[in-house]
Protein backbone atom coordinates (compact mmCIF):
# COMPACT_ATOMS: atom_id res chain seq x y z
CA UNK A 1 0.00 0.00 0.00
CA UNK A 2 3.24 2.37 0.88
CA UNK A 3 4.15 2.12 -2.72
CA UNK A 4 0.57 2.26 -4.09
CA UNK A 5 1.30 6.09 -2.25
CA UNK A 6 4.45 6.91 -3.44
CA UNK A 7 3.03 5.63 -7.21
CA UNK A 8 -0.42 7.92 -6.61
CA UNK A 9 0.44 11.03 -4.41
CA UNK A 10 4.16 10.76 -4.75
CA UNK A 11 4.20 10.81 -0.58
CA UNK A 12 4.74 8.82 2.19
CA UNK A 13 1.97 7.47 3.37
CA UNK A 14 0.09 9.14 6.56
CA UNK A 15 -0.67 6.97 9.88
CA UNK A 16 -3.91 6.54 9.98
CA UNK A 17 -4.73 6.15 6.17
CA UNK A 18 -2.17 3.66 5.98
CA UNK A 19 -3.63 1.99 8.82
CA UNK A 20 -7.81 2.38 7.37
CA UNK A 21 -6.35 0.93 3.68
CA UNK A 22 -4.41 -2.34 5.34
CA UNK A 23 -6.33 -2.87 8.64
CA UNK A 24 -10.19 -1.16 7.81
CA UNK A 25 -11.16 -0.73 3.87
CA UNK A 26 -12.38 -4.28 3.65
CA UNK A 27 -10.86 -4.83 0.36
CA UNK A 28 -8.61 -7.76 -0.03
CA UNK A 29 -6.08 -7.11 -3.03
CA UNK A 30 -4.36 -4.23 -3.66
CA UNK A 31 -5.78 -3.71 -7.10
CA UNK A 32 -9.22 -2.60 -5.12
CA UNK A 33 -7.14 -0.62 -3.00
CA UNK A 34 -5.08 1.11 -5.74
CA UNK A 35 -8.21 1.70 -7.85
CA UNK A 36 -9.81 3.02 -4.57
CA UNK A 37 -7.50 5.64 -4.52
CA UNK A 38 -8.62 7.79 -7.30
CA UNK A 39 -11.96 8.22 -5.62
CA UNK A 40 -10.54 10.56 -3.14
CA UNK A 41 -10.44 13.99 -3.27
CA UNK A 42 -6.76 14.11 -2.98
CA UNK A 43 -6.42 12.25 -6.15
CA UNK A 44 -9.01 14.15 -8.11
CA UNK A 45 -7.22 17.16 -7.08
CA UNK A 46 -4.34 15.62 -8.91
CA UNK A 47 -5.76 14.10 -12.00
CA UNK A 48 -8.67 16.43 -12.33
CA UNK A 49 -11.12 15.35 -15.64
CA UNK A 50 -9.19 16.49 -18.77
CA UNK A 51 -6.06 14.86 -17.44
CA UNK A 52 -4.56 13.11 -20.77
CA UNK A 53 -3.01 9.77 -20.56
CA UNK A 54 0.21 11.29 -21.66
CA UNK A 55 0.22 13.42 -18.55
CA UNK A 56 -1.13 10.47 -15.90
CA UNK A 57 2.23 8.12 -17.23
CA UNK A 58 4.42 10.71 -16.95
CA UNK A 59 3.30 11.82 -13.37
CA UNK A 60 3.39 7.97 -12.69
CA UNK A 61 7.04 7.90 -13.85
CA UNK A 62 7.88 10.53 -12.02
CA UNK A 63 6.81 9.68 -8.81
CA UNK A 64 7.87 6.70 -8.81
CA UNK A 65 11.20 6.67 -10.76
CA UNK A 66 12.02 10.34 -10.80
CA UNK A 67 12.13 10.14 -14.25
CA UNK A 68 10.34 10.86 -17.55
CA UNK A 69 9.15 7.78 -18.93
CA UNK A 70 11.14 6.32 -22.00
CA UNK A 71 9.00 6.82 -25.28
CA UNK A 72 8.57 3.49 -25.69
CA UNK A 73 7.39 2.72 -22.17
CA UNK A 74 5.02 6.03 -22.21
CA UNK A 75 3.78 4.88 -25.82
CA UNK A 76 2.49 1.48 -24.99
CA UNK A 77 1.00 2.72 -21.28
CA UNK A 78 -1.09 6.05 -23.28
CA UNK A 79 -2.17 3.23 -26.14
CA UNK A 80 -3.81 1.16 -23.20
CA UNK A 81 -5.24 4.01 -20.93
CA UNK A 82 -6.54 5.41 -24.06
CA UNK A 83 -8.32 1.71 -25.48
CA UNK A 84 -9.35 1.41 -22.03
CA UNK A 85 -7.39 -1.77 -21.53
CA UNK A 86 -5.95 -1.24 -18.31
CA UNK A 87 -7.17 1.69 -15.79
CA UNK A 88 -4.49 4.23 -14.41
CA UNK A 89 -4.27 2.23 -10.57
CA UNK A 90 -3.52 -0.90 -12.97
CA UNK A 91 -1.12 0.41 -14.76
CA UNK A 92 0.46 2.03 -11.63
CA UNK A 93 0.52 -1.51 -9.95
CA UNK A 94 2.62 -3.07 -13.60
CA UNK A 95 4.88 -0.44 -12.91
CA UNK A 96 5.55 -0.85 -9.20
CA UNK A 97 5.76 -4.47 -10.50
CA UNK A 98 8.01 -4.32 -13.42
CA UNK A 99 10.44 -1.78 -11.54
CA UNK A 100 13.93 -3.14 -12.89
CA UNK A 101 17.01 -1.39 -12.43
CA UNK A 102 18.51 -0.72 -16.23
CA UNK A 103 19.92 1.60 -18.58
CA UNK A 104 16.63 3.82 -17.99
CA UNK A 105 17.35 4.48 -14.45
CA UNK A 106 17.32 2.55 -10.95
CA UNK A 107 13.54 1.86 -10.69
CA UNK A 108 13.62 -0.72 -8.62
CA UNK A 109 15.75 0.89 -5.81
CA UNK A 110 13.72 3.95 -6.26
CA UNK A 111 10.75 1.84 -5.32
CA UNK A 112 12.32 0.09 -3.03
CA UNK A 113 13.74 3.58 -1.26
CA UNK A 114 10.37 5.12 -1.47
CA UNK A 115 8.78 2.61 0.30
CA UNK A 116 11.07 2.12 2.53
CA UNK A 117 10.68 5.82 3.60
CA UNK A 118 7.02 5.93 3.37
CA UNK A 119 6.24 3.17 5.53
CA UNK A 120 8.84 4.75 8.18
CA UNK A 121 6.80 8.07 8.09
CA UNK A 122 3.64 6.03 8.61
CA UNK A 123 5.36 3.50 11.13
CA UNK A 124 6.44 6.64 13.54
CA UNK A 125 2.76 7.67 13.84
CA UNK A 126 3.16 10.86 11.17
CA UNK A 127 0.05 12.71 9.89
CA UNK A 128 1.27 16.00 8.11
CA UNK A 129 0.34 15.47 4.44
CA UNK A 130 2.76 18.15 3.82
CA UNK A 131 5.21 16.60 5.63
CA UNK A 132 4.70 13.11 3.86
CA UNK A 133 5.24 15.63 0.82
CA UNK A 134 8.31 17.21 1.70
CA UNK A 135 10.19 13.85 2.92
CA UNK A 136 9.78 11.78 0.00
CA UNK A 137 10.85 14.72 -2.28
CA UNK A 138 14.71 13.80 -1.19
CA UNK A 139 14.66 10.19 -1.96
CA UNK A 140 16.81 8.88 -4.73
CA UNK A 141 18.11 5.76 -5.62
CA UNK A 142 21.41 6.96 -3.23
CA UNK A 143 21.09 4.89 0.08
CA UNK A 144 22.07 8.34 1.47
CA UNK A 145 19.14 10.00 0.88
CA UNK A 146 17.20 7.29 2.61
CA UNK A 147 19.56 7.53 5.42
CA UNK A 148 19.11 11.20 5.67
CA UNK A 149 14.99 11.11 5.09
CA UNK A 150 15.14 8.42 8.08
CA UNK A 151 16.92 10.38 10.78
CA UNK A 152 14.18 13.18 9.69
CA UNK A 153 11.73 11.31 10.72
CA UNK A 154 13.32 10.06 13.51
CA UNK A 155 13.84 13.21 14.59
CA UNK A 156 10.21 14.45 13.81
CA UNK A 157 8.42 11.38 15.65
CA UNK A 158 10.18 13.02 18.68
CA UNK A 159 9.09 16.24 18.26
CA UNK A 160 5.08 15.26 17.44
CA UNK A 161 4.76 12.71 20.01
CA UNK A 162 5.84 14.95 23.07
CA UNK A 163 3.48 14.52 25.69
CA UNK A 164 0.71 16.68 26.56
CA UNK A 165 0.75 19.59 29.29
CA UNK A 166 -0.48 18.08 32.64
CA UNK A 167 -3.62 19.35 33.78
CA UNK A 168 -3.71 21.96 36.61
CA UNK A 169 -5.63 20.62 39.15
CA UNK A 170 -6.48 23.50 41.72
CA UNK A 171 -6.28 22.80 45.31
CA UNK A 172 -7.86 23.62 48.56
CA UNK A 173 -5.99 26.14 50.48
CA UNK A 174 -2.79 24.75 52.44
CA UNK A 175 0.14 24.41 54.65
CA UNK A 176 3.16 22.91 55.37
CA UNK A 177 3.43 20.67 58.16
CA UNK A 178 6.62 19.80 60.10
CA UNK A 179 7.34 16.70 57.49
CA UNK A 180 7.29 18.13 54.57
CA UNK A 181 3.34 17.05 53.43
CA UNK A 182 1.15 19.68 51.90
CA UNK A 183 -2.09 19.27 54.56
CA UNK A 184 -5.48 20.29 52.82
CA UNK A 185 -8.98 19.83 53.67
CA UNK A 186 -8.98 16.72 51.35
CA UNK A 187 -6.13 15.04 50.83
CA UNK A 188 -2.30 15.35 51.71
CA UNK A 189 0.59 15.41 49.23
CA UNK A 190 4.27 14.20 49.56
CA UNK A 191 6.65 16.89 48.34
CA UNK A 192 9.94 15.04 47.21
Amino acid sequence: VAEVYVATFNRAPDAAGLAYWVNDSGFTNIEDVASSFFDSAEAKAMYPDGTSSTQMVTTAYSNLFGREPDQGGLDYWVAELDSGNISQSLMLQALINGAQDNADGNDATMMANKTTVGIDFADAGLESVSDAISIMSGVTDDASTVTAALSSIAAQSVTDSTLPPIPQIPLAPAFHDDNDFIVTQDFDIFIA
